[in-house]
């Protein structure tokens, strides 16, 4: 989530609603062998980001309880790619999902609770990472191996939690299905956009925008490395159980943004890599393109009972988190004019990718040596914002892969 009001008082709550939501977290400790019948997550453009899990994995339309079941039967898909250090992760994390699904599901719950309220609980997948052992319950690092974990095993937490943020969300909307067909609560509220583009402070703009007083029974809070692949999934999950559904997407400028995740990851050790980032730009920002056209959509839209807005954040003020009186992003404006409905034509085209990398690795060099310059260790953040990039790079063009690779090596040379 985006450095926002939302964040914040989420991060305020966190470590109290933890240690209330516990779950088995010592189950993560366990030196079992890993259990067998996982998957592989092999990421397909329009199927999967580099580092989720395919929607496809739980069936939408069916009951929470079903996916609760497949979790305990078929596990959490696996990343093929993984480091030795980060598989070791994977296993402890995913195993223990696996051991008990039921109960990491709750946990689940429990944070998205207190991220919202009761009435209004906030599923954010990066949340879910507090859950998993040796990540820390506050939200800064408690101490190096906190740290160093949130630094570089992005990759090995991230299907655990997407696993169980959208069935503890699956769940959520079974709720929501029993609740009289007046209730105005029967409203999911759903952000979309890169990473650090600005989704969390949607959900302040979406009552101003969208309708005056507007109420959610549950917010799904994206994580840019979706790449936007879960809109479809949400909306069938959503019109199976007769509820409506707000999405909203936050367009952002890539070349301005690993900033704020560089900026985030001095706060939080939580870092995303310099791939998987501009990904959630270029292939996210083309994917809800093809979901507003989709007839799947258009359906829901035309029935009334799904709506999106689109917002140009502009820049963050990191001077709202300590001036709740000062908006989050002073210079936002909404894509489409007021009353009309958002469509593909409003969105600015997919960035270019090589651009995007090159503007990122730029402020991700002017941060390394800074931190160098002021005698700041940086091996762990070069591994998980740079290294752990290079994984994917048989799948990208031979000019990405030559960028990434020159740009590791003259980064690592000049650490030495």
């Amino acid at each position: 989530m985006d450095m926002t009001r939302i964040a914040a008082r989420h991060h305020a709550l966190l470590t109290r609603w933890a240690l209330a939501a516990a779950w088995l977290l010592l189950s993560a400790c366990s030196t079992a062998p890993a259990l067998a019948g996982r998957a592989a997550i092999e990421p397909q453009r329009n199927v999967t980001s580099l580092i989720a899990l395919a929607t496809s994995h739980f069936d939408a339309t069916a009951p929470a309880a079903r996916g609760i079941e497949t979790l305990g039967r078929s596990g959490v898909p696996r990343l093929e790619r993984l480091s030795p250090a980060e598989r070791e992760t994977e296993i402890r994390i995913a195993d223990a999902v696996q051991r008990d699904p039921a109960g990491a599901v709750e946990a689940a719950r429990r944070l998205a609770v207190a991220a919202g309220s009761p009435a209004q609980p906030v599923f954010e997948v990066d949340a879910m990472k507090y859950l998993f052992h040796g990540y820390g319950t506050a939200r800064a690092p408690v101490d190096e191996a906190q740290r160093r974990m949130r630094l570089t095993q992005n990759h090995a937490l991230h299907p655990s939690a997407v696993a169980v943020a959208r069935l503890a969300f699956l769940a959520r909307l079974d709720e929501l299905q029993a609740l009289p067909a007046s209730d105005p609560a029967r409203v999911v509220f759903v952000t979309s956009g890169g990473c650090a583009a600005g989704k969390g402070d949607l959900f302040a703009m979406s009552r101003s925008v969208v309708a005056p007083g507007l109420r959610f029974g549950a917010v799904w809070d994206a994580a840019g490395e979706g790449n936007a692949l879960e809109n479809p999934w949400i909306l069938a999950a959503a019109r199976t159980r007769g509820l409506q559904v707000v999405f909203g997407w936050a367009e952002a400028d890539p070349a301005t943004r690993y900033d704020a995740v560089l900026a985030r990851a001095a706060i939080t050790g939580r870092v995303v890599d310099v791939l998987t980032f501009v990904n959630s730009y270029t292939e996210g920002s083309a994917e809800f393109r093809r979901f507003l056209e989709s007839p799947e959509y258009r359906a829901a839209e035309a029935a009334g009972v799904a709506v999106s807005f689109g917002v140009a954040p502009g820049l963050f003020d990191p001077a709202s988190l300590k001036d709740r009186s000062r908006p989050a992003y002073p210079q936002a404006r909404a894509l489409s004019r007021p009353g009309e409905p958002l469509t593909a034509r409003h969105l600015a085209p997919p960035p270019d990718k090589l651009p995007a990398l090159k503007a990122a690795l730029q402020l991700l060099e002017a941060e390394l040596r800074a931190a160098r310059a002021s005698g700041r260790a940086t091996d762990d953040l070069l591994q998980g914002a740079l290294g752990n990039s290079l994984k994917f790079l048989d799948d990208e063009s031979p000019q990405v892969g030559d960028l990434l690779r020159e740009a590791h090596a003259r980064l690592t040379a000049a650490g030495r």
